[in-house]
């Protein structure tokens, strides 16, 4: 595995628990009927429902993960 390739990797990860953290703290901070309707307006957002809701924040890990290998194996470059 090359170098730079590890290191990205290590910043995917870095990033993926940021993001966990984040929503860890936003779910506890919160109460149900809040973050019900907060899941409502994210679903609502494209147009869909809670559970798409739930969905896409259930994904946002995923998702900065990804941004940030990108980005770190851009910076190493």
């Amino acid at each position: 595995m090359d170098k730079h390739q590890f290191y990205a990797i290590r910043a995917a990860g870095i990033g993926c628990f940021i993001t966990l953290l984040i929503i860890g703290i936003i779910v506890f901070m919160l109460s149900s009927q809040q973050l019900i309707h907060y899941f409502t307006l994210i679903g609502e957002f494209v147009g869909q429902s809670t559970t798409v809701g739930i969905f896409i924040v259930a994904s946002l890990p995923l998702f900065m993960g990804i941004i940030f290998y990108y980005f770190w194996l851009w910076v190493l470059k």
